[in-house]
């Protein structure tokens, strides 16, 4: 390792604390610490991007440089400006030419999604979650991949594009089915039957859902197959068959003796409310809503 990388990781290192736990947004911090993070930053950003320059440049150190990267992104602050950025973005594209195959260059890349995700840079931001895509769908990672997928999904469900965030769910079935995985069979149905019925394709949402519900009642996954059972009535229900999805969440409810709390409360509540009424948000997370 250069000494110029190695005394780059030393700094990023020292500077951690400032961060708080890793979980914290920016703005939960301490103002002390928060202010104290960002002179660090305004001091050395210059110092930054020239020794990364310089180790790209000289195709030294390449994973060292991809940890680099990977310590640097959540040292910045929000309101750092674009052309910073997106110089840390062009060496890291560099950078995946010289280690395609690099882990750790894609963790720098999950974490440049999510700094440009969160200020808005939505085009960059899917740039990044793509490239690191790339990195697990090339090292035949299934698990990696699906990662990637979800949080690829976040930032297109962000910029509107369903459609991606549909192509996103399609990608981890797809693995799912190579691998033979019933149970993420079964679910990744489920999450697409949910997307269709996003996009107004009910036929489409149901066939999936209900291949969800019988491949989880196959695997005796009881609480899978009501899952999918309520996500069929309310299914038919946004598509103005509110009667068919009333019968569909009775049996489903009368069906479940133990059951979330939550979730029989959100049945319980349509079934009792009047017609017509507005269909509301499901108990289940959306896709693309959380990487997590």
């Amino acid at each position: 390792m250069s000494s110029e990388v190695e005394r780059l990781l030393r700094e990023v290192r020292r500077a951690r604390p400032l961060l708080g736990r890793p979980d914290v947004a920016s703005r939960s911090r301490a103002p002390a610490d928060q202010a104290e993070l960002d002179t660090w930053f305004e001091t050395r950003s210059g110092h930054i991007l020239d020794t990364l320059r310089q180790a790209v440049a000289g195709n030294r150190d390449v994973e060292a440089v991809a940890e680099a990267l990977a310590s640097v992104w959540p040292l910045v602050p929000g309101d750092v400006e674009m052309e910073w950025c997106l110089a840390i973005h062009d060496l890291a594209v560099a950078l995946s030419r010289a280690a395609p195959l690099s882990p750790v260059l894609a963790r720098a890349f999950r974490r440049g999604a999510e700094y440009l995700r969160a200020r808005g840079d939505y085009r960059y931001a899917a740039s990044h979650g793509m490239r690191e895509l790339a990195v697990f769908r090339a090292l035949d990672d299934h698990a990696a991949s699906a990662a990637a997928l979800h949080s690829l999904a976040v930032t297109y469900r962000a910029q509107g594009r369903l459609h991606r965030v549909i192509g996103c769910a399609d990608e981890i079935l797809e693995n799912c089915v190579l691998r033979g995985d019933r149970s993420g069979i079964a679910l990744g149905l489920g999450v697409l039957g949910c997307l269709m019925s996003e996009v107004d394709r009910t036929d489409a949402a149901i066939d999936y859902l209900r291949r969800a519900k019988l491949l989880s009642e196959k695997l005796s996954d009881a609480a899978g197959a009501a899952r999918w059972q309520v996500e069929i009535g309310r299914a038919l229900w946004s598509a103005g068959r509110e009667a068919t999805a009333r019968r569909r969440l009775r049996q489903v409810l009368d069906g479940q003796a133990d059951w979330d709390g939550y979730v029989a409360a959100h049945v319980r509540a349509l079934l009792t409310a009047p017609c017509g009424t507005c269909l509301p948000a499901s108990p289940w997370p959306a896709f693309g809503c959380s990487d997590r």
